[in-house]
């Protein structure tokens, strides 16, 4: 286990955030929406100009159901929170790789948990035989954490109260107005007419922060542009005790797969790579070469190792085997 100073569970004294009820017209639009049934699209269905028109302004807070009937905490203004409320879901593709790629007993982590959707969508899946690490560095969604974790009896959840990166210290964290899951660790990601605020955070590497844990069988990383960073402090760990599967998507880059830091990180380790392409009704994962462009607009990869890499792709219904 991690140091108490950024690993615990939720603060007996923490604040409690007031819940009021969404005004009606809120309430009675989701009840409807919140069943989109599409793999592609939550979020322009749930932000798109219409939508905002019909259901009004509200600011507060809201309890947003997901998949597995689990419950979030979020701002009702902040993207994630209200895609989830009005679509069911924020990524349908991720949830559907969590269902075939996590089992009951597992060990799993969630870099970069945000107001812990993916967390809890783990919490579900890996069951009371088996433990979620999430990792959060941003203070202000700690407390929305401490009270989802509870309000969804996630007691195999260790919440990790920092980031991951290279090497230990402080970095700071830049987040964008309107949308907390897109806080960055990159200098000058974002231009500054987009920036709400900014925060010192503590940057641990993953294996000074984990400590001996079970073998980790799936781990999803969405970092902003941090992945290289994050993979290459975990490389002492994953060179003695590889996870089977890691998550991560790849977004604001121009070139070839290859030469992206992420991918040069697990290139290292063995692991041979899967393309999530986005799809509206079906996700098919394809074999993903080194040598092809990445999309500028992003893509999701699912990263496997050596050994693991024809249950997966069994698993996932990928079309081919990618080989080394």
């Amino acid at each position: 286990m991690s140091d108490n100073a950024t690993a615990s569970a939720p603060s007996q004294q923490a604040e409690t955030i007031p819940t009021p009820n969404p005004p009606l017209r809120w309430r009675a639009v989701s009840a409807l929406s919140r069943f989109y049934p599409l793999k592609s699209g939550c979020a322009k269905f749930a932000l798109n100009s219409k939508m905002r028109a019909l259901v009004g302004p509200y600011d507060g807070f809201i309890w947003s159901r997901g998949p597995f009937g689990v419950r979030i905490l979020a701002p009702s203004n902040d993207y994630v929170g209200r895609v989830v409320y009005f679509s069911g879901d924020l990524d349908p593709k991720i949830t559907w790789q969590c269902r075939r790629l996590v089992r009951p007993g597992d060990t799993v982590l969630d870099i970069g948990a945000n107001v812990g959707l993916v967390t809890m969508i783990l919490s579900r899946l890996v069951g009371p035989a088996g433990a979620v690490h999430a990792f959060e560095p941003n203070p202000n969604l700690h407390r929305l954490l401490d009270q989802t974790l509870p309000a969804n009896g996630a007691t195999n959840v260790t919440l990790h109260r920092c980031a991951l990166g290279e090497a230990p210290g402080e970095l700071t964290l830049t987040v964008p107005r309107g949308n907390t899951g897109g806080a960055s660790l990159v200098t000058n990601r974002l231009p500054a007419d987009r920036v709400e605020y900014t925060t010192t955070v503590p940057v641990k590497r993953l294996p000074d922060a984990l400590g001996s844990v079970a073998p980790i069988r799936f781990v999803k990383i969405d970092v902003e542009g941090f992945e290289g960073e994050v993979l290459r402090g975990a490389a002492d760990l994953f060179r003695e005790s590889p996870p089977d599967a890691i998550l991560f998507e790849v977004n604001r880059y121009d070139g070839r797969a290859g030469d992206h830091p992420a991918f040069a990180a697990l290139i290292d380790h063995g692991y041979r790579f899967f393309a999530i392409p986005r799809t509206f009704v079906r996700v098919r994962p394809r074999v993903m070469s080194l040598d092809e462009q990445i999309d500028p607009l992003g893509c999701d990869a699912l990263a496997v190792s050596a050994q693991a890499v024809r249950d997966i792709a069994k698993r996932i219904g990928a079309s081919g085997t990618p080989h080394a």
